[in-house]
């Protein structure tokens, strides 16, 4: 009796051991991140811009505060996050370990605080795509989601150029459209719509008139709006090699590509959801080829309701 009263405290108190030990090391754990935590959002400021003074502007501190802060963070991990170029910063592969590391951190935290909050919808939603892809996809979407939750604030975003993976990473953008998405692992890209160009001009364009014409011919006899854009459908790039327009004008994107089919009397290759409503004739010319539609946002590390109910909205109104 006594011995198995001694093997049950000896068991007893290496359990106790265990426990104290377990607490000790998330204790320290603790108390390491309570070390870094006022650091992280300076060093994603700093690592996303790659700039102290743009980032000081967005954090409205001063580029001397920031250059401190890192280098604490740096002291503080034994490790350099940067490569300094002349008075410049490039991150480097451990930086960017960490940055991947912060940002699934604040976004965990973001969909934590939106599960719990109350009205999840009064914080800003921005959407981005292309002026066309805007008008006809996601100004019906926000019309939808200003029906659902009138408390929401969404904003949409079209300016063009590159850029856009890198503004969903920072959590400038929530959801954007886009036929060539950015490629990164913490995006996630989802199919929205299989899209089919054509040729397009004015009602009033005197090819409207025309039957059974070539690709040939017409690119030899028109004037086309370009996407300056090389890798889109309505740039050259896809356009076969024997029937390559000679007359050109370089516009930015679906949108002014369209609204110069109308005052420049020019041809341009356009989705057929774009061009319907635009007052278009589209040609009867051999050329259809399809492209895909894509939604792009950032990989959730939980269920984001949000998001999720975005998509839902978006593929209702395809299917529709």
């Amino acid at each position: 009796m006594c011995l198995g009263y001694a093997a049950d405290y000896v068991l007893f108190t290496c359990t106790n051991r265990s426990v104290c030990s377990n607490i000790s090391n998330d204790m320290e754990r603790t108390r390491r991140l309570r070390e870094l935590w006022n650091w992280l959002p300076v060093f994603r400021a700093v690592a996303e811009t790659e700039h102290l003074p743009t980032a000081a502007a967005a954090l409205f501190t001063s580029p001397a505060s920031l250059s401190r802060t890192i280098g604490l963070l740096e002291e503080n991990l034994g490790i350099a996050l940067f490569d300094r170029v002349g008075r410049g910063l490039r991150l480097n592969a451990s930086g960017a370990a960490l940055l991947d590391s912060v940002r699934d951190g604040m976004r965990a935290i973001d969909e934590g605080v939106a599960v719990v909050d109350d009205n999840p919808w009064s914080g800003p939603i921005e959407l981005w795509a292309e002026s066309a892809y805007a008008r006809c996809y996601l100004m019906p979407l926000i019309r939808t989601l200003l029906k659902l939750h009138p408390a929401s604030r969404p904003s949409l975003q079209s300016e063009s150029g590159p850029g856009v993976g890198q503004r969903i990473l920072r959590g400038q953008v929530d959801l954007a459209l886009m036929e060539t998405p950015p490629v990164h692992a913490h995006l996630q890209v989802d199919v929205v719509q299989e899209l089919r160009y054509g040729l397009y001009c004015d009602v009033s364009n005197a090819l409207c008139n025309r039957q059974g014409l070539s690709l040939e011919t017409l690119a030899a006899q028109a004037s086309f709006a370009m996407i300056r854009q090389d890798d889109a459908l309505g740039g050259l790039k896809r356009w076969p090699a024997h029937a390559r327009p000679t007359s050109i004008v370089e516009v930015l994107d679906l949108a002014m590509a369209s609204e110069a089919c109308k005052a420049l009397g020019l041809v341009a290759a356009l989705p057929d959801v774009v061009a319907q409503g635009e007052n278009l004739h589209r040609l009867d010319v051999p050329f259809s080829p399809a492209a895909t539609l894509y939604a792009v946002y950032r990989k959730p590390v939980r269920s984001h309701p949000k998001t999720e109910a975005l998509l839902e909205i978006l593929q209702s109104q395809v299917a529709g």
